[in-house]
C-alpha cells in the first residue's frame, strides 16, 4: 500500500542507489554493527520513554505490515474520536509514501505532532524527516497546530527520580516544514522513480557512503576498493579524500 517510508526517504535523499538496493536487493545490507544496535535501541526506548510526558494514549503501531494499511483507517477514525487525545505511533500514508508519528497530542480542534529524538541537539535530517511528516499529514488532511521536535535537555542534572517535564525540550518546525513541502513533493516522487527502475541507478562511491550515516550498503559498493587503499585513511576529511579519488589518485 505504500513504496517509501521515513527512513527508506532519508536513504533516498542520501544516495538513491541504497534506496533501490533496500528495495531490490536488501540481502546485500552489511551486517547490523553491534554499535548500531545499541544506538536503534536507546532511541527505541527514549521514544517509549517519553510518551509519559503525555499519558494515556492509543499506540496505533501494527503488529505486522499487512496492517499498515488497516491502521491507517483506524488512525484517521480515531482523529474525530473526541475520546481519544493522544495516540503513539499514528499512521498515516499519503502519495505512497507511510509514516508513524511518535507523538499525535489533541489540541483544541487541532493535533500537535511530536517526533522524539534521543539526542542533545538537532541535525539537518532531523529538520528534513519532519519536514516529510509534515507532508505526509498535510496529505491527509490532518489540521496541524504544529509540529515539533522533542529531544533530551543537555543541560538537566538528574536529583532523585527523572522529571520528564525537564528531560525533554521541543523544538517548532513548523515553518521549516511547509518551505519544504513543494521541494519534498517533488523528491518523493523522484524517489518512487528510483524504486521502478530495472537497474541500479550509476552513482560512484562518495562522501554520500559516510553523510548523514555510514550507508548499509558500503560493503557491496566498496567491495573493489583495497583493504590498503588511501580511502580507508583518517589523515584526510572524506570531501579531501574524494577529491583525490575521482581526480585519479
Amino acid at each position: 500500500m505504500h513504496i517509501l517510508s521515513k527512513s527508506t526517504y532519508i536513504k533516498g535523499e542520501q544516495c538513491p542507489k541504497a534506496l533501490y538496493m533496500y528495495k531490490k536487493h536488501p540481502y546485500l545490507r552489511d551486517k547490523l554493527s553491534i554499535e548500531k544496535r545499541a544506538k536503534f535501541k536507546r532511541g527505541t526506548d527514549v521514544g517509549i520513554f517519553a510518551r509519559s510526558y503525555f499519558p494515556d494514549g492509543i499506540n496505533m503501531a501494527p503488529s505486522s505490515p499487512s496492517l499498515f494499511g488497516k491502521m491507517f483507517e483506524q488512525t484517521i477514525l480515531n482523529l474525530n474520536n473526541p475520546n481519544i487525545n493522544v495516540m503513539y505511533e499514528a499512521v498515516f500514508i499519503y502519495n505512497d509514501t507511510l509514516i508513524m508519528l511518535d507523538i499525535l497530542v489533541r489540541d483544541g480542534d487541532k493535533w500537535r505532532a511530536i517526533e522524539v529524538k534521543s539526542s542533545f541537539s538537532l541535525s539537518e535530517t532531523y529538520y528534513q524527516d519532519a519536514a516529510l511528516q509534515y507532508y505526509v499529514l498535510k496529505g491527509c488532511k490532518v489540521p496541524i497546530s504544529d509540529i515539533q521536535l522533542m529531544y533530551i535537555n543537555s543541560d538537566y542534572v538528574k536529583n532523585g527520580e527523572i522529571d520528564i517535564k525537564q528531560l525533554f525540550v521541543f523544538k517548532s518546525v513548523r515553518d521549516y516544514a511547509e518551505q519544504q513541502s513543494e521541494i519534498i513533493d517533488n523528491k518523493v516522487n523522484e524517489l518512487k522513480n528510483i524504486t521502478r527502475l530495472n537497474n541500479a541507478p550509476k552513482i560512484n562511491i562518495g562522501t554520500q557512503c559516510f553523510t548523514p550515516y555510514t550507508c548499509e550498503f558500503k560493503g557491496h559498493c566498496w567491495k573493489k576498493v583495497p583493504n590498503d587503499s588511501f580511502l580507508h585513511t583518517n589523515s584526510y576529511s572524506d570531501k579531501e579524500l574524494f577529491s583525490l579519488y575521482n581526480n585519479g589518485v
